[in-house]
């Protein structure tokens, strides 16, 4: 692991314990101190932003939190999700399609 990829990790995992009022005071911080030009790969997203942004019900996205698929952290009885988490979400899910598509092209062969 290098140096820059464990000072991520620890940066996040102080993140992912703080609240995200908490949060977006301590990555402000960061922003103005060293001038982070891409601020919303934090941005703090609602259950209910997701389930909107997918047409699902909040009830899902919860659900996808609780397992594991979509990272996420319950604050306040309320779930959140940062940005550059529902990223790799979205990716997970479009390599898996991906990959389910062709398998059924083979199938068919």
């Amino acid at each position: 692991m290098t140096p820059a990829s464990m000072a991520t990790t620890i940066i996040n995992h102080i993140l992912s314990l703080q609240s995200a009022e908490d949060q977006r005071v301590i990555l402000s911080d960061l922003y103005a101190r060293f001038g982070w030009p891409n601020r919303e790969e934090y941005t703090i997203l609602t259950d209910r932003a997701v389930a909107e942004k997918f047409g699902v019900y909040v009830r899902t996205v919860q659900d996808w939190m609780l397992s594991g698929q979509l990272k996420g952290f319950k604050e306040a009885r309320k779930w959140y999700t940062r940005s550059d988490w529902l990223r790799e979400f979205e990716d997970a899910k479009a390599a898996a399609n991906s990959t389910l598509q062709r398998s059924s092209v083979k199938a068919g062969d």
